[in-house]
């Protein structure tokens, strides 16, 4: 395949990942998708934003290697820059001090940057001169001026046996709860110490450092995602991604937000839900999202996950035939959008239709939609007040 047709599949591919990152909870696919329509047609956004969630799984690696191919691509020296200072974030400090040590041959005026290099080579004694001298600096600055400062001294520190790196780390937080580095690097120390409270600490403060509601929505749904990835490795840190997509989605729904990642905090609820034998929990979750604003693509989502939770439950047999009855009505209303067999079995993972427009009808569902709803299950359809999930979480 050449020309216009690769560039084509390339940009579907990449379509392909965007739509992902909404619904699908596994960024790696996500990564994927991008590089692979990177790799066709070297489109730098896709790139960037392949980067961009790497950096959010904690992938400092990864999200290197990634830097240096986007580097080789278009020469721009702040990608070299971020490479090194990924590398030296992966502890790779040999291949981080390499590539520093060329940023600082292009532009001899980043001092900053020279200094990790010197240290990286310097002994023990000359690297805690160095933290020592730029902690000082950081006392005459403030706010991301004096949290950049501490960062530094930060990644200075971990070269040496100082016990300080996690103290910087914190002060700068407390300064610039929005600079990006220090949260992801304390997100890692905290999810390898199974630190669940400060977590929780750190993801309210970067919140409350959002721009906007969507922003903070957007901190929390993260942040869940995150730890429901380490649950294998500690319950208390899955309890607590839970407790943040609930925070997520209570935010959305008071404020009547429309956000693209509705269904993949949605997925990853009702999928724990489902292996804790929780099915009427999730079919609860599901028809709460119903009674807000949503497009018809997402209904669709809801109501066939819902069916596939309710159907061999004989107690939610009238839940089950409420979601259908609306899924007729949704499908018919958007007959060329959603081609779907009605009498075909709905797969167990919910997802059961053909096209995922964009252009589904944005409309309210009102409450008596669902009016036949099991009367064990009324109060699902109301909106939320408070973050209640009846404990079954």
């Amino acid at each position: 395949m050449h020309g216009q047709g690769l560039e084509q599949v390339a940009t579907d591919v990449a379509d392909l990942a965007l739509l992902s990152e909404g619904v699908v909870s596994d960024s790696d696919w996500t990564i994927k998708l991008y590089l692979w329509s990177w790799q066709k047609v070297q489109q730098p956004v896709w790139m960037a934003r392949a980067i961009e969630l790497s950096e959010e799984l904690d992938d400092f690696a990864r999200t290197a290697q990634l830097l240096d191919m986007h580097y080789k691509s278009v020469w721009a020296t702040p990608l070299l820059e971020k490479m090194g200072l990924s590398y030296w974030d992966a502890r790779q400090l040999d291949e981080a001090a390499e590539v520093l040590r060329t940023v600082v041959e292009k532009d001899p005026s980043r001092t900053d940057l020279d200094m990790l290099v010197q240290a990286y080579s310097g002994s023990p004694e000359y690297r805690a001169q160095l933290t020592s001298h730029v902690e000082q600096e950081s006392e005459t600055l403030s706010g991301a001026e004096k949290a950049s400062h501490l960062l530094m001294a930060a990644r200075l520190d971990s070269l040496s046996e100082g016990n300080r790196y996690l103290e910087f780390l914190e002060r700068a937080s407390h300064v610039d709860p929005a600079n990006t580095s220090v949260f992801l690097l304390l997100q890692r120390s905290w999810t390898e110490r199974q630190e669940s409270k400060l977590l929780e600490d750190l993801y309210n403060a970067r919140a409350k450092a959002a721009h906007d509601l969507a922003g903070e929505v957007e901190v929390y749904r993260k942040a869940g995602q995150h730890l429901l990835r380490r649950e294998v490795y500690s319950p208390e840190l899955g309890d607590l991604g839970v407790r943040m997509l609930s925070q997520s989605l209570l935010q959305l729904y008071q404020h009547n937000l429309e956000v693209p990642a509705l269904i993949g905090t949605l997925s990853l609820l009702v999928e724990r839900l489902k292996a804790r034998g929780q099915g009427p929990a999730g079919v609860r979750l599901l028809a709460k999202a119903l009674a807000h604003p949503r497009s018809d693509d997402e209904v669709i989502w809801i109501v066939n996950t819902g069916i596939a939770l309710a159907q061999d439950d004989v107690a939610l047999t009238r839940t089950t035939q409420a979601f259908e009855q609306l899924r007729a009505r949704v499908v018919e209303r958007n007959s060329k959008l959603f081609q779907l067999n009605p009498e075909e079995n709905v797969r167990e993972d919910g997802m059961h239709f053909d096209d995922t427009s964009e252009e589904g009808d944005f409309r309210r569902l009102q409450t008596g939609e669902m009016d036949c709803i099991d009367e064990d299950f009324e109060e699902m359809t109301m909106p939320w007040h408070t973050p209640d999930f009846g404990g079954e979480f």
